[in-house]
């Protein structure tokens, strides 16, 4: 689901189209399948700083939130649209948090 709304976005174009990557065993490996694992990686380990405890600055959900932002911006997202969305989805995830 995740890599077919970053493939959605690209054909839309809210970001740029992804290069060409390969797998370890230099295999033609999809490059919004690429993005997806980048994006899932990231979060993964900004949630695990909540299982840290005392004397974090941040929360796991803060620093998800940036992390999606700095990577959409960097695959070419425009930031007025991301600021958009992001007001348009905060009741959203603050309801799922």
């Amino acid at each position: 689901m995740a890599a077919r709304i970053v493939a959605d976005a690209v054909t839309a174009g809210g970001l740029d189209a992804s290069r060409a990557a390969t797998d370890p065993t230099e295999s033609p490996l999809d490059g919004d399948l690429l993005r997806t694992l980048a994006w899932v990686t990231a979060l993964n380990g900004g949630l695990l700083l909540d299982g840290l405890g005392t004397g974090v600055p941040t929360t796991g959900a803060t620093l998800g939130h940036e992390l999606t932002a700095a990577l959409l911006r960097g695959w070419g997202a425009d930031p007025h649209d991301l600021a958009d969305a992001r007001v348009a989805s905060a009741g959203w995830v603050a309801a799922h948090l």
